[in-house]
């Protein structure tokens, strides 16, 4: 491939782009985080695919908290 063909864009290999993203950084629970890479296993699917798709869903089926729907502060968890 000539350095030309790179340049502009063509001969460039890899998977076609998803579109445009913004990088954001989530800190989970080590649980959490292991639930999450148990479930992935075997999906073929990176983590950061995994959790964007169940994001979307769980958003799409309206399963947003509540305190997020209405603007609301965040009580804390007691026992």
């Amino acid at each position: 491939m000539s350095l030309s063909a790179r340049r502009d864009g063509r001969g460039r290999g890899g998977r076609p782009s998803k579109g445009p993203r913004i990088s954001m950084t989530i800190r989970f629970p080590e649980q959490l985080a292991d639930a999450i890479e148990a479930s992935r296993a075997g999906s073929g699917l990176t983590t950061n695919d995994f959790v964007v798709g169940l994001v979307g869903q769980a958003l799409a089926a309206g399963l947003a908290p509540a305190a997020l729907q209405a603007g609301q502060d965040r009580l804390p968890l007691t026992a």
